[in-house]
């Protein structure tokens, strides 16, 4: 049988479509399973957001409890700050747990062993104040609380020199 070329190219175009509607259809495949796996990483990434925004709450939260101690020695900020300082150790214990890469599991362990050294540091100038020892609790605070707060390479930056 002889086809005309009007028959070719009619074939030619029937073919081109339907590998078009194939490729068309592959596509609209992979996009919704990427799209799906998109969306999932998404809410685990704003999940893992709200949990290091939280545990920096309670973080700060227990900061300020700490200095309202001091200033009125009244027992409940002792309290408030030891309750928020483990809801702090827990939710960066948890963000450690579940990172996905070392990386992000050194980085949330650095950030545990600091809230840890803050803690201790609190801790020791509490009790040199509940002691009456003030000269030692000043001592406490600027040379292991407040580094313990700013991290590692901590130091107190001086006031800009006038440009004049």
């Amino acid at each position: 049988m002889r086809w005309t070329v009007g028959q070719r190219i009619t074939v030619g175009y029937a073919v081109i479509l339907v590998l078009l509607v194939v490729a068309a259809g592959a596509g609209m495949f992979a996009l919704s399973r990427i799209a799906g796996t998109f969306e999932t990483v998404i809410r685990q990434h704003e999940q893992g957001i709200e949990t290091a925004l939280e545990a920096r709450g309670d973080a700060d939260r227990a900061v300020v409890s700490f200095f309202r101690y001091l200033q009125t020695r009244q027992e409940q900020f002792l309290k408030d700050r030891d309750r928020q300082l483990a809801e702090a150790r827990e939710a960066m214990t948890r963000l450690r747990d579940t990172s996905a890469t070392a990386e992000a599991k050194k980085g949330w362990e650095e950030s545990l062993g600091l809230l840890n050294a803050w803690d201790e540091a609190s801790s020791a100038m509490i009790a040199a104040t509940k002691a009456r020892r003030e000269v030692e609790a000043i001592r406490i605070l600027t040379e292991r609380t407040a580094p313990a707060r700013s991290g590692p390479g901590f130091a107190p930056q001086s006031p800009p020199s006038a440009p004049w």
